[in-house]
C-alpha cells in the first residue's frame, strides 16, 4: 500500500478526515494525495451556455488559488509525520467525478462520513465504492481523537467483497496488536466454490488474530453486533466487504453495510 488518496473538504485547516489520513501515510512510510475540489457550477447557471462561456474566459475563482496555494504547506506537513512524498491537488470538478479518476493510480481512498460530506447520501457513497471498485476507508468526519491503529475487527461472512476487503486492508492489520475475526458465515455457502481460509491466509501475513463464530439466526441485527463487539475490544479499525445492486441508475447499499455507515464510529475499511 504505496499510494493513499484523500478528500479534503477544507484548505485552511486540515480536517479529522486528513489528519487521519496523514498519520497513517506516516506509519506505512507511504505517499499521500489530497485533494480539494470546487463545486461544480450550479444548476441555474448550467443550462445557459452563454454564462459558461463567460465563466470559462474569467480566471479561476479566489478561494480555488488559494488552494493551490496550501501546497507547499501541505507537504511540509505531511512530510513532518513521515509521508515518503506527498501531492495537494486542487480542482474544478464535483468531488465524486474527481476521486473516481484519481482512485485508479491509488492503492487506497480514504473519505469522510456524515450528512455533511459531499456525497451526504449513502447512495452517493456507495457508487464511489462500486464505481471506483478500490477500497475505501470511511473516517468519520467528527473524529478528534487521537490516531491509534492497535485493535481491528473483521466482519467476515465468506463472500467475495469479505474475502477483497480482507486481501487491500493486510497492510493496515498488520499494524495491529490484535484482530477479531466475526465469521456470520454459513456452512453450506458457496458449497461449489473454492473455500476462502481466512485463519490461514491471516496466518501466512503473520497477523495475530481470533475468529468468533456469529449465530446463523442474527443476520437481521448483524449490524448492531459488529458495532458491540467492535466497542468491546475497543476497535481502531473495522474491516467488511460492502454490498449492493443496481437499480437502473441508482446504486443501492445492503442494510449491514447502510447501518454501518450511519452509526459506525470508528474508521471503517469497505470494498465493494
Amino acid at each position: 500500500m504505496r499510494d493513499i488518496l484523500v478528500h479534503a473538504t477544507q484548505y485552511e485547516q486540515w480536517t479529522p478526515t486528513v489528519r487521519y489520513a496523514a498519520e497513517l501515510v506516516g506509519r506505512l512510510r507511504a505517499s499521500l494525495t489530497s485533494v480539494w475540489c470546487e463545486p461544480p457550477v450550479d444548476a441555474v447557471v448550467a443550462g445557459d451556455v452563454g454564462a459558461l462561456v463567460a465563466l470559462a474566459a474569467v480566471a479561476p475563482p479566489i478561494h480555488v488559488e488559494q488552494a493551490r496555494a496550501v501546497a507547499p504547506r501541505f507537504d511540509s506537513w505531511s512530510a513532518s509525520l513521515g509521508a515518503a512524498h506527498s501531492d495537494w491537488l486542487v480542482c474544478e470538478l464535483d468531488p465524486v467525478f474527481a476521486i473516481q479518476q484519481l482512485a485508479r493510480w491509488h492503492d487506497l481512498v480514504i473519505l469522510g462520513g456524515g450528512q455533511n460530506t459531499p456525497w451526504g447520501s449513502e447512495a452517493a457513497l456507495a457508487e464511489i465504492l462500486v464505481r471506483t471498485q478500490s477500497p475505501c476507508l470511511v473516517v468519520p468526519q467528527d473524529r478528534h481523537t487521537e490516531f491509534r491503529l492497535r485493535r481491528a475487527v473483521v466482519a467476515w461472512n465468506g463472500s467475495t467483497c469479505a474475502a477483497a476487503a480482507v486481501h487491500d486492508a493486510i497492510p493496515l492489520l498488520a499494524l495491529c496488536e490484535k484482530v477479531l475475526v466475526l465469521s456470520g458465515e454459513h456452512s453450506g455457502q458457496a458449497s461449489r466454490q473454492p473455500k476462502f481460509d481466512i485463519g490461514r491466509y491471516l496466518d501466512r501475513h503473520g497477523i495475530a488474530h481470533e475468529v468468533i463464530a456469529l449465530d446463523d439466526n442474527a443476520s437481521e441485527s448483524a449490524g448492531e453486533i459488529l458495532l458491540q463487539e467492535a466497542s468491546a475490544v475497543q476497535a481502531d479499525l473495522l474491516v467488511m466487504g460492502a454490498f449492493g445492486r443496481s437499480r437502473l441508475s441508482e446504486w443501492v447499499l445492503g442494510g449491514v453495510s447502510r447501518h454501518m455507515l450511519t452509526h459506525c464510529t470508528i474508521p471503517m475499511l469497505m470494498r465493494h
